[in-house]
């Protein structure tokens, strides 16, 4: 039995489920702050507008805050960086 392809459709699936999410939350997210549909960029109301400078910053906060939660479980010191590299010294030039 070959199971060559469920590694790329599992890539797919995963794609498309980003995607979606993505194109949710840009429509919840325009809605949430009554956006107008087909407006010119003139006609769009300035407090609209600051929400959606708000909404934005938020998010980029929301991410950064995130990343930096993700990089405080990455557990590596210099001790560790520098034992992980004398690791590949040795590897590569056999010693």
């Amino acid at each position: 039995m070959k199971t060559g392809g469920i590694p790329f459709a599992a890539l797919v699936m995963i794609n498309r489920a980003v995607s979606g999410i993505g194109v949710f939350l840009s429509g919840a997210i325009l809605t949430a702050i009554d956006f107008p549909e087909k407006a010119a960029p003139a006609d769009v109301p300035a407090p609209t507008i600051d929400a959606l400078a708000i909404v934005y910053v938020a998010g980029v906060g929301l991410m950064i805050a995130a990343a930096m939660g993700c990089l405080g479980f990455y557990g590596i010191t210099r001790t560790a960086h520098a034992q992980t590299l004398e690791q590949l010294s040795r590897r590569v030039f056999n010693r």
